[in-house]
């Protein structure tokens, strides 16, 4: 397995990041829930378009890499 893409690496920071706005507001107690819910939401919709860009690259791969056949040797009876 490789390193994470830029898109997925951009799609978690977004999560990350409109979670912490979302906390801050809500702790700051500047917003009413009602009022900062578009940043959850953002927060997981960034989360789930990670998860899925990550099992789709992974699914390729495994789609273009050979199976690996395992070198078993046969032991001889006594």
């Amino acid at each position: 397995m490789k390193g994470f893409t830029l898109k997925e690496i951009l799609l978690l920071s977004a999560s990350l990041g409109f979670l912490m706005i979302w906390v801050s507001e809500l702790i700051a107690g500047v917003v009413s829930w009602k009022e900062s819910y578009f940043w959850l939401m953002f927060s997981i919709v960034s989360l789930l378009g990670f998860q899925y860009y990550k099992n789709r690259r992974m699914a390729e791969e495994r789609k273009a890499s050979p199976p690996v056949v395992p070198d078993v040797k046969t032991k001889k009876k006594k």
